[in-house]
């Protein structure tokens, strides 16, 4: 099968949260479909991808919307179909939440907001090309908890256990950070909300508009090892 890769955009709202930009510069010359669960768009069948990644998303498990079951149809599909699976912050959430159940997300005792450090606990094909600990932008207020067999965890750090897990021999993974988001529009989304989130202005000064950057650039690295994943 030739690759080609099905995004399953998470995004509430496009005009100011764009996480499929932000992965599709990575894809290179994959070609890649989009289809945006929230606005309710019909997901074609499976049959014509070898990859799909789950994007992030402003919503949350604790109120569940109704597009939830049908993404998770997705991923358990996909799983049935061996196809690759990626998904990052909501989207990883999310594999927990369709593979395992509710009851392995929930909300963050230590909401992670900043460029944080990931220690990686289990050696992994995806972090071939990355350090230990590696540096990513982070922004999420639920997380996944105690996953149960066949998930692994492959990277956690003090304030979030399940920092990268992955399905068993699966090529599926998930990724609680956002190493798609850039520097410069971390700080640009940040700043943009201070107004809307004012509980969290004080946090968001100190961890990113105020503090230096910490970030080793990982998007295209997991990227390009998702892409081969066909051979892990």
């Amino acid at each position: 099968m030739k690759k080609r890769i099905l995004v399953l955009d998470n995004a509430m709202d496009r005009s100011a949260f764009r996480p499929v930009d932000a992965w599709s510069r990575h894809f290179g010359k994959v070609p890649f479909d989009t289809v945006h669960l929230p606005s309710g768009e019909s997901i074609p069948a499976l049959d014509r991808y070898s990859h799909i990644l789950l994007t992030d998303s402003e919503a949350s498990f604790r109120k569940s919307e109704p597009w939830f079951a049908a993404e998770a149809d997705v991923v358990r599909q996909a799983v049935e179909l061996d196809r690759s699976v990626l998904g990052s912050s909501f989207g990883h959430q999310m594999l927990a939440w369709a593979l395992s159940g509710s009851t392995y997300v929930r909300h963050s005792r230590i909401p992670e907001l900043g460029w944080v450090a990931i220690d990686i606990v289990r050696t992994d094909p995806l972090f071939a090309a990355l350090p230990n600990p590696w540096h990513a932008f982070t922004s999420h207020k639920d997380e996944v908890v105690l996953p149960p067999d066949p998930w692994r965890i492959l990277a956690s750090n003090s304030a979030c256990a399940v920092q990268v897990m992955r399905y068993g021999n699966c090529p599926v993974w998930g990724i609680q950070s956002n190493p798609e988001i850039p520097p410069d529009e971390a700080k640009s989304q940040m700043e943009s909300g201070l107004e809307q989130y004012p509980r969290y202005a004080q946090q968001i000064r100190q961890t990113i508009i105020d503090s230096p950057v910490r970030d080793d650039g990982a998007a295209p690295h997991l990227v390009q090892a998702f892409l081969k994943s066909n051979h892990l």
